[in-house]
């Protein structure tokens, strides 16, 4: 998030604030609204444009500007591109060849930009329809996904997603005890299903519905 200090919020209260009355109209509002907007987007941008670079260089392994095969294969993998079915394979397979309409030739810096965007959307809208799945199986209500989130978002401290670390606390937290580096391993594991290295919002939300039966499961009464 954007933190501010109280020097910084006076000097930009005063700069959208045109009319110098101390207050900010509507007009005044919808600007200062559009400028944190513009500026989120922009840092946003920025920092996707620097992870490209870096796992670009990563693997062009000759320096040439340009991927082979080989090293196009591993920039996939590492992008957690490991499709496992046939409808999986296929649906890669599509996005590549759309790249490559619209890239003939050569896989050079700008064509992997577009491949990234392709894979980028593609994810967006599969977390977009896994996370109303979710909100469907777990009877989640609108405020209670938005609470979760901002949960996550404390917890995710890299901005990557969460790490080892902050499952084996949200674990501490939910069963009021210390779990160990054995079962927080091996549960970060199963929810880390693209094998990324980080939980994703999704994913976080798949330990919330395990953390909530195994709850279940120990404060039901015992069967006869």
């Amino acid at each position: 998030g954007v933190h501010l200090h109280s020097k910084e919020l006076r000097s930009l209260f005063s700069t959208f604030d045109d009319d110098g009355s101390g207050e900010l109209d509507l007009l005044e509002t919808l600007k200062l609204i559009h400028k944190f907007r513009s500026s989120t987007v922009s840092k946003k941008l920025e920092e996707d444009l620097k992870m490209c670079k870096h796992l670009f260089a990563k693997h062009d392994k000759d320096g040439s500007g340009v991927l082979d095969k080989r090293e196009l294969q591993g920039i996939m993998l590492d992008i957690g591109m490991r499709p496992k079915t046939r409808e999986e394979q296929a649906e890669w397979q599509k996005i590549l060849q759309g790249v490559d309409l619209e890239f003939p030739g050569p896989w050079n810096f700008a064509k992997f930009m577009r491949f990234h965007d392709m894979v980028k959307h593609k994810r967006e809208s599969e977390a977009i329809e896994a996370e109303e799945r979710l909100c469907s199986e777990m009877e989640l209500s609108a405020e209670d996904l938005e609470e979760l989130r901002q949960t996550f978002q404390m917890y995710d401290r890299s901005n990557r997603g969460l790490d080892v670390h902050a499952v084996r606390e949200i674990v501490r937290v939910s069963q009021k005890k210390e779990p160990s580096v054995e079962h927080t391993q091996a549960l970060f594991n199963k929810i880390d299903t693209d094998a990324s290295g980080y939980i994703d919002f999704v994913e976080f939300l798949h330990l919330c519905q395990d953390l909530i039966k195994q709850e279940h499961k120990t404060t039901a009464p015992n069967s006869p």
